[in-house]
């Protein structure tokens, strides 16, 4: 295979490619997403802890 012909092989992947370099924002979007499902997961704990503490003082359900 000739130079030139890899070089235009990755002068097209290059371009093909590029979209992809904000994989970075993609990455802390995520992180983002995940901290936010667990601060909702402490947050919803708590109140059923509440909850609970409530309803076996009351005679509720539990």
């Amino acid at each position: 295979m000739s130079p030139e012909a890899v070089w235009a092989l990755g002068d097209f992947l290059e371009m093909l490619l590029t979209p992809f370099d904000w994989y970075f924002l993609w990455d802390m979007l995520n992180m983002l997403v995940v901290l936010g499902g667990f601060v909702g997961l402490l947050i919803w704990l708590r109140l059923q802890g509440k909850y609970t503490k409530k309803a076996k003082e009351e005679g509720g359900i539990m």
